[in-house]
């Protein structure tokens, strides 16, 4: 009676395994069926596309795994969207995703090292709507350089400030030579602008050269003579390409 109890209960274990093609049937038509699903319902979607997962798992295949991964992950977002938008209404759920885009970018920018966006206001003090991109690094002497809209078509402007402290250093004429990681020097010339905080750039020939370095993410070395005294800072221009991105996806 035992054996015949336990030739039973092995009979009917085998008898309800599925073969290879059952198995495919059955995780294709719940594929198929998620693909019926209106997009407005991205939550019940995320759910299929897990349940999915599981049946994948569940029976050791991976007919459609990778695409399930990359779909459970986008309606993930998706539903959750869905329940604030439901949740906010329209105007303060928009609110939201423009406050998360800057968020995004901004913690992007900071992984950059000391790239930012600067925005550029009228004599009122209101936004013109327009920006410029902007690198401080405190090498040697703390320095800014802006490139307006973030294109090197722009003039690029030179800020340099005294050792430690953010009071600006104002030196009528420097002339600089500028070494990039190469070797090679140029000159580059330093003229500060009356009432302003600010160094604009002559020498036709540098000027471009230090456009080259700063497309070229190169890490610059000054050394500068104002007629009386020698000064020194470097600044690296790495991530530049990632940070005009970031820029033009603010635009």
């Amino acid at each position: 009676m035992k054996k015949l109890l336990a030739l039973l209960l092995l009979f009917g274990i085998v008898g309800c395994q599925l073969s290879d093609e059952e198995i495919k049937n059955r995780i294709d038509k719940l594929h198929e069926e998620i693909q019926l699903i209106p997009a407005t319902k991205p939550c019940t979607i995320l759910d299929d596309y897990k349940k999915l997962k599981a049946l994948e798992e569940k029976y050791n295949t991976s007919y459609f795994l990778d695409v399930t991964n990359k779909e459970i992950e986008d309606y993930d977002s998706k539903c959750s969207d869905k329940g604030m938008l439901d949740t906010l209404g329209a105007e303060r759920f928009n609110e939201y995703k423009e406050s998360q885009k800057f968020i995004d970018r901004y913690d992007r920018l900071q992984k950059l090292g000391g790239w930012s966006i600067g925005d550029y206001v009228d004599r009122f003090g209101d936004d013109t709507g327009e920006k410029f991109l902007v690198l401080t690094t405190n090498s040697g002497l703390k320095t800014t350089v802006t490139i307006p809209h973030a294109s090197l078509d722009e003039d690029i402007i030179l800020r340099l400030y005294k050792i430690n402290t953010s009071i600006p250093l104002k030196i009528k004429y420097s002339l600089c030579a500028v070494k990039p990681q190469d070797g090679s020097i140029y000159s580059l010339t330093l003229v500060h602008q009356d009432y302003w905080d600010e160094y604009k750039l002559d020498n036709p020939s540098g000027i471009e050269r230090f456009k080259e370095s700063i497309n070229k993410e190169e890490f610059l070395k000054f050394s500068c003579n104002n007629g009386t005294s020698l000064y020194n800072f470097q600044i690296d221009f790495n991530n530049f390409l990632q940070a005009v991105d970031i820029f033009n996806e603010w635009s």
